[in-house]
């Protein structure tokens, strides 16, 4: 291996040095080669981010493609044993290797389930100095791994410490940062940055995006980690040119609270109206780019429909065109910093991104303002806002009323959600029913509408709850079994599956029923969905109840694999088959 140590770097403990050296180089190196080209480090900042959570699925995807896959867990803050629901087996290990500290991999080892095994979990090895930990990893054990598995995905501890996270780069084939768009993530992340690259001469880190907004505040790009370290830090702590161009945007992950693992066991009624703010979000989307059709043609409508649909509330025109302009120049900035680049280069000095850079001329400016003034006095929009706030606001409350510390919350009446709900579904069919993708919005909006509406009876809500899997946990008490549910997702399940589909038979003629007395109610047979010929496609709602009862059951794991319409899925898959591709090749 070439020389791995930067020149100058900053003063590192010369054991630990040393301890790298050595292992590196010893015999050659072959093996030790063999194991780092399969090897992955997910890293962060600083804790809270998401990278454990990373660690978990992107483990969980490889061993569900049939890779014998090894979860290393070296974070002494770690949760990787309360993620995959492993608590007792990891007391057990603990308690095996109390008083051996000579044990060999398989007593550090938990299988987890099929091509899946969770190595050193906890905080088993805390008080191991890094010298003794990487003599255990690279030389007492570094066959059976290599011999073993197939991929290693090792949870590093959080930070840019040298002894606790830095010391083990040496031996990664490929590293992956995570961060989220938040400005204290991002400080973190371009500390690590700085300290790493200052340490190590040939290092290449990969950005994860995690919980992904493109939304900007307060000057804050989220895809700009190196100009927000930039702008905060004194310019002799700035990442330069030449580092930054090292850097590469990887994954970008959006946030999905359905994934959510403090959302504990899956409620019916808060996921559907998880799924109706999804659709209404589509259809306030194509409602903005039906009103912009005939009087905006700016180049850069795309981006402010987005802005528009995440800020729904236009209160003074004048000052909203401000922050549209704003939102436009950080975005325009990055993109002319970038342009030969695939990462972002340092930030530039202003106090403002993009000062000075002209986002709209005196005709588009003029333009706009007459455009939000008709959006602001839209019927059909307002009514598509009114309705988002106020599942929002029950939302929340259903949110609040679950939390034990949260006493006396009152929760909007279901009588509310349903004349709002029937109200905006008659103005869609009456306004914009020549607009084929707002017709098929409202279809969506209608069959989760009438979910709703069968799941405010208990007994329906029962049934899908009786399909979750329970355990008795150390007091007695009946809890979600998650591990066995993940462990569903990866292997299969015959029995379950049989469950399921009797489920799906149970509840598809309700909902049509439902939908069909929904209809008849309001005069909406424009809503449904439909074959050539003029028949319901029943194919269409069995699908999206098919789809519904799975997000629904696996919703609060905090995994991703197994939910391919959700885009937080999809884009962490684009990542995951990236990473394997990349350290393959690379």
């Amino acid at each position: 291996m070439s020389k791995i140590f930067k020149r100058g770097a900053p003063q590192i403990p010369a054991k630990l040095k040393g301890a790298v050296d050595r292992l590196l180089h010893r015999g050659g190196s072959r093996e030790i080669q063999a194991v780092r080209n399969k090897s992955i480090a997910i890293t962060s900042g600083k804790g809270g981010v998401g990278k454990t959570i990373t660690a978990v699925n992107l483990s969980i995807y490889y061993a569900r493609k049939g890779f014998s896959t090894a979860l290393i867990d070296l974070d002494p803050l770690s949760d990787v044993a309360t993620l995959l629901d492993l608590v007792e087996a990891e007391s057990a290990v603990e308690q095996r290797n109390n008083d051996n500290a000579k044990a060999g991999l398989e007593s550090f080892t938990i299988p987890v389930f099929k091509h899946l095994d969770l190595i050193f979990p906890s905080q088993k090895l805390k008080d191991v100095e890094r010298s003794a930990l990487l003599e255990k990893i690279y030389r007492e054990n570094l066959s059976e791994l290599n011999r073993g598995y197939e991929l290693l995905v090792f949870d590093l501890p959080a930070g840019s410490e040298f002894e606790e996270n830095l010391v083990f780069l040496p031996f990664m084939g490929m590293v992956l940062l995570v961060t989220n768009p938040e400005p204290t993530a991002h400080a973190a992340a371009g500390a690590y940055i700085k300290r790493a690259y200052e340490v190590y001469q040939n290092l290449t880190i990969h950005i994860w995006h995690n919980r992904f907004s493109p939304n900007t505040q307060h000057h804050f790009n989220p895809k700009d980690i190196v100009g927000n370290y930039n702008r905060n830090v004194s310019r002799e702590l700035r990442i330069d040119a030449k580092t930054a161009a090292r850097l590469r945007d990887f994954a970008t992950v959006p946030e999905d609270p359905a994934l959510n693992l403090l959302r504990g066991s899956p409620a019916a009624d808060e996921n559907v109206l998880r799924f109706l703010l999804d659709t209404l979000m589509y259809i306030h989307e194509e409602r903005i780019a039906t009103l912009a059709a005939a009087t905006i043609s700016n180049r850069s409508f795309e981006l402010i429909k987005h802005f528009l649909t995440h800020h729904k509330t236009i209160e003074n025109i004048d000052e909203y065109l401000e922050d549209i302009g704003r939102y436009l120049r950080i975005l325009l900035e990055l993109q002319l910093r970038t342009q030969d680049s695939p990462s972002a280069a340092p930030a530039v000095d202003s106090a403002e991104p993009g000062a000075g850079l002209q986002v709209f001329t005196s005709d588009e400016k003029s333009g706009f303002r007459s455009f939000l003034e008709k959006l602001n006095a839209d019927p059909l929009r307002q009514r598509i806002v009114r309705t988002m706030e106020l599942l929002e606001t029950k939302l929340h409350e259903l949110g609040e009323k679950a939390n034990p510390f949260a006493a006396g919350t009152a929760v909007v009446p279901d009588k509310s959600v349903d004349r709002e709900l029937s109200a905006l579904l008659v103005a869609i069919q009456r306004t914009d029913s020549q607009n084929r993708l707002m017709m098929n919005q409202g279809g969506l909006l209608l069959f989760y509408f009438s979910l709703y509406k069968l799941f405010q009876s208990e007994t329906v809500t029962e049934l899908i709850r009786s399909l979750v899997p329970a355990k008795k946990n150390k007091k007695g008490t009946l809890v979600r079994d998650r591990h066995r549910q993940i462990q569903n997702l990866v292997e299969g399940d015959a029995e379950y599956k049989q469950r399921y589909l009797k489920l799906l038979k149970t509840l598809h003629p309700v909902v049509s029923k439902q939908i069909a007395t929904i209809v008849k109610t309001f005069d909406l047979s424009g809503l449904l969905f439909r074959e050539e010929g003029g028949a319901v496609l029943r194919s269409a709602y069995v699908k999206l109840l098919t789809n519904f009862l799975h997000d629904t059951l696996y919703s609060g794991l905090s995994v991703v694999v197994g939910f391919p319409f959700r885009s937080a899925a999809s884009a962490f898959q684009e990542g995951a088959e990236k990473a394997l591709h990349s350290l393959r090749n690379d």
